[in-house]
């Protein structure tokens, strides 16, 4: 069946990427930390299996990925999986899944990073996900200084720097043109973080022009101007 850009394009935005045969489709599931249950880890495997060619990739950003479906699968393996309570998505011009280090179990975790990617999914991810936006946001938190997470690469970072107290990072990019974020002053509890990233989308949303790239945005316009408006 040979299927339109649109139709291609929508899929992508569901979380099915054609694949390089220009025939199969890559299912990328949305795995929170890089973390799954037993039963979810046998329910993917035994979906590589039945519908894809017994492989499985890990992405880049810790999310996971069964290559070689076919386009008539793909309704039942999307069911198949929120049987599990597993979810497919994590593509587009959105809030992309939020990556984080094993701050909640590594030693030198300032704060549980489990726990607050599982916030930020459910607000950021989640909560803004039908929300088109001019490319794609992707934000990264870390739990100390060690930076496992690469946060000055994502568009909004969150580095742990004191006990339960975070650096918030912006203007970060990654892809085919590179740049380090920059801190924003001072330092905040995660509930300030929080409020104060839905400022940046909110002001991302308004101020960027079609297809910029937050980092873009922050260099086009300055960071004191962005930092001004979103902390004061």
């Amino acid at each position: 069946m040979e299927l339109s850009n649109d139709q291609i394009k929508a899929l992508k935005g569901k979380g099915y990427i054609l694949n390089k045969d220009d025939v199969h489709f890559s299912c990328r599931i949305v795995t929170p930390s890089g973390r799954l249950k037993a039963g979810e880890a046998k329910k993917i495997t035994e979906i590589s299996e039945k519908y894809g060619q017994g492989d499985i990739y890990l992405t880049q950003r810790m999310q996971i990925e069964i290559p070689g479906l076919k386009y008539e699968d793909l309704d039942q393996v999307t069911k198949e999986l929120a049987d599990a309570g597993l979810a497919v998505g994590g593509t587009g011009n959105r809030v992309r899944p939020i990556t984080s280090c094993k701050g909640t179990l590594c030693r030198f975790g300032l704060f549980d990073t489990f726990e607050l990617t599982a916030k930020l999914n459910e607000r950021f991810y989640q909560g803004h996900y039908h929300e088109i936006l001019p490319a794609k946001l992707r934000i990264s938190i870390t739990g100390c200084p060690h930076n496992c997470s690469v946060t000055h690469m994502a568009c909004i970072g969150l580095m742990g720097k004191k006990t339960d107290q975070v650096a918030i990072i912006l203007g970060g990019m990654d892809g085919n043109e590179q740049s380090t974020g920059q801190e924003l002053r001072g330092l905040y509890t995660v509930d300030q973080a929080m409020e104060i990233m839905e400022k940046i989308i909110s002001y991302y949303r308004e101020h960027s022009l079609p297809g910029e790239r937050l980092g873009k945005m922050v260099s086009r316009i300055g960071f004191a101007a962005v930092e001004e408006a979103v902390i004061g």
